[in-house]
């Protein structure tokens, strides 16, 4: 009995060792494919995080484009609002200066057609005067004649005037 229990105890002994040994392979096992599942997920994550680092540097440097399009568009806009504002400016002034012009004009103009309402005044008062010294002194058809005669001289002077300053 004693042997039988050695031997029991040896089997038991053995198979506790197995056992053991199985449990520890298994767990090895189970250790080396949680290894490799961390590692690959960590591949995985590293994948991803340089998809990201991709995608974010790609997202600022478009945003970096964007930004400096905008900014040139704002300069643009600036200098366009600038340019404006000083022909709106050139254009006041030429408008002040033209209504000047018209008002100084419009002045002159008074005084010019006064002026010759003042002439048309006195030519109908010595057209008057001229009938009536015609009628005083009867030069009815001779005063056409004398008429003629003095444009023909007044002519002729003019023409003579002109080939002197030649």
């Amino acid at each position: 009995m004693q042997t039988e229990q050695r031997v029991l105890l040896k089997q038991h002994a053995e198979e506790r060792s197995r056992v053991a040994e199985e449990h520890g392979t298994a767990i090895a096992a189970q250790r080396k494919e949680l290894a490799q599942e961390a590692e690959q997920t960590e591949n995985r994550l590293m994948v991803l995080l340089d998809q990201e680092r991709l995608e974010a540097k790609a997202n600022a440097k478009k945003l970096t484009a964007d930004l400096e399009k905008m900014s040139h568009k704002s300069q643009t806009a600036r200098e366009a609002v600038v340019a404006l504002e000083t022909k709106v400016n050139e254009l006041t002034r030429q408008k002040d200066k033209l209504e000047s012009d018209i008002a100084t004009h419009l002045e002159a103009n008074a005084e010019l057609q006064e002026s010759l309402d003042d002439q048309k005044s006195l030519t109908v008062s010595v057209e008057r005067e001229f009938s009536a010294y015609k009628e005083e002194h009867k030069l009815g058809g001779e005063l056409g004649a004398l008429q003629d005669a003095v444009i023909v001289l007044q002519n002729q002077l003019r023409e003579k005037a002109d080939t002197k300053k030649k």
